[in-house]
């Protein structure tokens, strides 16, 4: 059962992550300060206990949104993260380690970033985190 709160920062970080996609990079606002503040998505999803996952790989890129067109957030090697959702975005083909179109949005300090499962330990989908959801519900 999915509480409140947790349907709540689902759909505004799906909502968020939609806006974003249908805006080209050259036109997208730019992020809020991450001093305090941040965005309102980030501000909730700080307020809910994720499922901690690996990230196995060294230098991944950690995104905006589950997609390659948006410059990384940050850069993270073998570390353990907080998992808000994942979903499915861009297909991303390695050829060390195969393909993927599932993405984890983690906390990265103050923000929310997605990447790739490829570089999660756990497989395509990853047991224990939720699938990013619109119904609210």
């Amino acid at each position: 059962m999915k509480t409140p709160v947790r349907s709540s920062v689902t759909a505004l970080a799906v909502t968020l992550m939609a806006a974003m996609a249908s805006m080209s990079p050259a036109t997208a606002a730019p992020e809020p300060s991450t001093g305090t503040g941040g965005s309102p998505v980030q501000a909730e999803a700080r307020a809910v206990a994720g499922t901690p996952v690996y990230v196995w790989a060294t230098d991944v890129r950690v995104r905006p949104a589950a997609n390659r067109i948006w410059d990384p957030i940050a850069t993270v090697s073998r570390t353990w993260l907080e998992s808000i959702c994942q979903m499915d975005g861009e297909y991303i083909h390695d050829p060390a380690v195969g393909g993927n179109s599932w993405w984890t949005f983690v906390r990265i300090g103050n923000q929310t970033g997605a990447i790739n499962n490829l570089y999660i330990r756990g497989g395509q989908m990853i047991e224990g985190v939720p699938v990013c959801s619109t119904s609210g519900g």
